[in-house]
């Protein structure tokens, strides 16, 4: 009896474990296929950004250090006779640079605001100035929904350049998707006059800092944005609007996400032409 009941409980047990073979199998060939995907996008991401790099080389003007933040400048029309405008273009989270073997990917606002500059001869010398985005962890954490982004001596930096290349206030600009876009909408309450207009895409602020902000804002964001709510960027926009009517209007991208409206946003002449008027 007991030898008995000893085998049929090693049966079980047998049978148990075989049943849960093809189970792990499963899990580790989804385990496989999505490192194989991630490999895959970031290939193609390092092969956008070597494009990209390539398409904006040549106007490359100028690079350095301002504390902790390393900054490069791309300049359009630079012979124009005309007002030169200051434009600081902030990328999302992935233009951080995470270290050894990341790949941070480039603003396409750099490669779009030269392109608008350059056809429209109107717009006069265009300086964009492309801050190093830097992060901050908070809560002791290392996961990336951690992270908040680190205006340290960005304020600096950007008056630096602005008395550099003699741009006045009223055409110091911004422009910012996402993490960068948010970083943007915090300085305009806390450095009012560091900008004169911005442009934000799919990014929010904080509906209790609009106290003080005096620049215009234009934001683009995606109707089917669920990293970022649209109704966050209408709280926004009307608790920004009680103090000034005119003062953000807010153009909403139909059936586009988050990762999306950057592309669509940047590639409306309508953006550009209300930012650089």
């Amino acid at each position: 009896m007991k030898f008995g009941m000893t085998f049929a409980l090693l049966l079980s047990v047998a049978l148990c474990a075989y049943a849960e073979r093809p189970m792990m199998h499963s899990t580790h060939r989804r385990s496989g296929e999505l490192r194989l995907q991630q490999s895959k996008e970031q290939q193609e991401q390092e092969k956008a950004n070597e494009e990209a790099k390539r398409r904006i080389a040549q106007y490359k003007t100028d690079e350095g250090v301002c504390g902790k933040r390393t900054w490069k400048e791309y300049t359009a029309n630079p012979k124009s006779t005309g007002a030169t405008t200051l434009l600081v273009v902030l990328g999302g989270r992935d233009s951080v640079n995470r270290g050894e073997g990341s790949s941070p990917s480039i603003p396409l606002a750099i490669e779009k605001a030269i392109d608008f500059a350059r056809r429209q001869a109107r717009t006069g010398k265009v300086v964009v100035l492309v801050p190093e985005m830097i992060v901050e962890r908070i809560g002791g954490g290392g996961k990336r929904g951690l992270e908040n982004p680190s205006a340290d001596g960005l304020a600096k930096l950007v008056r630096q350049r602005s008395e550099a290349h003699g741009v006045k206030s009223d055409r110091v600009f911004a422009t910012g998707f996402s993490m960068g876009g948010g970083l943007i909408l915090s300085l305009l309450n806390d450095d009012p006059t560091l900008f004169a207009r911005a442009l934000v895409v799919g990014a929010s602020g904080k509906t209790d800092a609009v106290a003080d902000v005096k620049a215009e804002v234009l934001s683009y964001h995606g109707e089917d944005d669920d990293l970022i709510p649209i109704a966050r960027v209408k709280a926004y926009a009307e608790a920004l609007c009680e103090k000034r009517p005119d003062a953000m209007k807010v153009e909403i991208l139909q059936k586009t996400g988050h990762a999306e409206s950057e592309k669509t946003a940047y590639s409306k002449q309508d953006a550009w032409k209300w930012l650089f008027r």
